[in-house]
């Protein structure tokens, strides 16, 4: 059944569904993620923008997880007919789709979060987007489409109402962030050192170790933002664009400077520095070094 299914958006492949489905991948992926994320962090609503951020990671990380488990193939490694598209994007093993949790859980919380029937439909519409997109390209089976609609939807379902309830209190805020923060960097350094020794599964595990430091720094950005800062997302539309274009344009040199700074050589490291300080840029030290942005 699952062949079919590839096989069938094989049949329809066409130059124009291939622009609209490398289109539709993008929207769920780490640029589009932050850009979202940090227009609602710093240009709506800080409470929401800590849960939204908060779900987005959780099922992320179980995701992560998960794939390190089961370690299933991609549809392109297993059926010779299917060759693939946009395989920068398909790193690690298959179940369950990455690009359809982060979506999923991203999207579904916004709808959660803001109620508003117009942008749940668009946010209904990105999912499924997110979803089809990934198996058009061939770089995911039906059922790992299916298991990241269920863990990102799930998960937001369960843990965004929790997340918003601890962003009411700044000292829980705080003091579920520091844990979670600490908690997450050790993680992630005994990730690294045995990623970086070649003890464990790179493939499977290479993804998770980025996702768990950034996960780290975040939490270490809300801890440190709310208990130094607390900034207002109150300003001008101008303003908070500025923001916006400011957090978008210094998060993604990070991303790519760090990387190419490292090299393949400090892999695993470099991806530890730029992950981490990506994570606790977005949260605190954006507006740490802006602060003339949010008088």
């Amino acid at each position: 059944m699952q062949k079919e299914i590839l096989m069938f958006f094989i049949s329809i492949s066409n130059p124009i569904l291939d622009v609209i489905a490398n289109i539709a991948s993008i929207l769920g992926e780490e640029a589009i993620i932050i850009i979202i994320l940090g227009w609602i962090l710093y240009g709506v609503d800080k409470k929401k923008g800590y849960a939204i951020c908060s779900s987005i990671l959780s099922a992320t990380i179980i995701m992560g997880v998960t794939k390190a488990i089961i370690r299933a193939p991609r549809p392109f490694q297993v059926l010779s007919e299917i060759k693939g598209k946009r395989l920068s994007t398909a790193t690690g093993y298959s179940f369950p789709s990455g690009h359809t949790t982060v979506s999923s859980s991203m999207y579904s919380s916004i709808a959660i979060s803001f109620k508003k029937r117009a942008l749940s439909i668009i946010c209904a519409i990105a999912i499924v987007m997110v979803a089809i997109s990934r198996m058009y390209l061939g770089v995911h089976w039906p059922l790992d489409v299916f298991g990241g609609l269920v863990i990102g939807i799930t998960l937001s379902l369960l843990l965004y109402p929790i997340f918003y309830k601890i962003a009411d209190d700044e000292l829980k805020k705080q003091k579920v962030s520091l844990t979670l923060a600490i908690i997450l960097s050790i993680i992630s350094l005994i990730l690294c050192t045995l990623l970086s020794l070649n003890l464990i599964d790179t493939k499977a595990f290479s993804d998770l170790l980025k996702t768990l430091v950034l996960a780290g720094g975040a939490y270490f950005g809300f801890f440190f933002e709310s208990k130094y800062i607390n900034y207002s997302v109150e300003g001008k539309t101008s303003t908070k664009i500025i923001r916006l274009i400011l957090l978008s344009i210094i998060s993604l040199i990070i991303i790519g400077g760090i990387k190419a700074l490292f090299g393949e050589t400090y892999y695993y490291i470099g991806a530890f520095v730029r992950y981490n300080l990506v994570g606790i840029f977005l949260t605190y030290l954006f507006p740490l070094f802006f602060r003339k942005l949010f008088n």
